[in-house]
């Protein structure tokens, strides 16, 4: 019984344990101490925006008074996972919290990051370059320096390189190459000549219209050496011996009776209908691991 009692008040007390609410409507440098002036926080905000300007993460800043109940770990992950900074599909989000009353500061690292930013590099410039400057009272200080070592972290990886809409392709470019080919040989083989012809003056158009359209990056590179191959790979799945073979092994292999064409054709039908079925939606912003580093002065 007596333990019973001892795990409700437990459970009740971790209920009912106060909670700091996390700000709406951030800004780049949130401080609700009051500790900044007017001019420091102008001062950061402009050392952020050139940050996120050089290397498209995005940092925010936040000063509370204490966490509460609450350890600063916990905090960092409330407040990340309603800020949500960073890019949804790079996930290159920094929260950098201090928490001025508790003497606790942390570094949260979104998901993208966690390679570039790993937990001991936070700790490192927690360490090096924050502490140093909140144990001499210099909150504004702390956050410079510390801002400057992250953007040389992301800098020095190379992340301005990757822009906002380049994303990695999921596969190699042969395998692309292969399937394509696959697809204009299939098209041969049913006696679509006219229709390989105008796939090969289209592709020859965008081959020269993508580039000058300004479609870069992984997969306008792609799209556009596909469009050149497309001309060469027509010519010889047309008039090569091995072309040929292929073309004529592909034509045996499409001779369905009667009755498969009829099952296929049904199956087909049934299978359509139900493609729309699922109607899920998932978006949002930016998100963490809980990756990064905590330090106390």
């Amino acid at each position: 019984m007596r333990n019973f009692i001892f795990l409700m008040a437990f459970f009740c007390s971790s209920v009912f344990a106060t909670q700091i609410p996390v700000p709406e409507s951030p800004k780049y440098v949130n401080d609700l101490t009051g500790t900044l002036t007017n001019s420091e926080v102008n001062t950061l905000t402009n050392q952020i925006k050139a940050l996120t300007q050089k290397n498209y993460a995005q940092l925010v800043v936040l000063v509370v008074e204490t966490t509460g109940d609450e350890t600063i770990e916990q905090y960092a992950t409330r407040v990340f996972d309603s800020w949500k900074p960073g890019d949804k599909d790079r996930d290159d989000g920094v929260l950098l919290l201090v928490a001025w009353q508790d003497h606790t500061v942390r570094i949260e690292i979104g998901y993208g990051l966690e390679g570039i930013i790993t937990d001991a590099q936070s700790g490192k410039i927690i360490r090096n370059s924050i502490i140093p400057a909140f144990k001499k009272g210099d909150l504004a200080g702390g956050l410079q320096k510390g801002i400057s070592d992250i953007e040389s972290r992301l800098t020095g990886n190379n992340l301005a390189t990757i822009t906002p809409t380049d994303h990695p392709l999921p596969f190699s470019g042969w395998w692309a190459l292969l399937v394509w080919a696959i697809v204009l040989t299939f098209i041969s083989a049913r006696g679509y000549i006219k229709t390989l012809g105008v796939i090969c003056f289209a592709a020859i158009v965008l081959a020269f219209v993508l580039p000058i359209a300004g479609f870069s990056g992984s997969w306008g590179v792609l799209a556009t050496l596909l469009c050149f191959a497309t001309p060469f790979l027509a010519v010889a799945i047309a008039f090569t011996p091995f072309g040929k073979k292929v073309r004529d092994l592909m034509r045996d292999a499409n001779q369905p009776s009667r009755h498969t064409r009829s099952n296929s054709s049904s199956h087909y039908s049934s299978s359509s209908s139900s493609s729309f079925d699922n109607d899920n939606f998932s978006g949002g912003g930016g998100s963490s691991g809980g990756g990064g580093a905590s330090g106390r002065w």
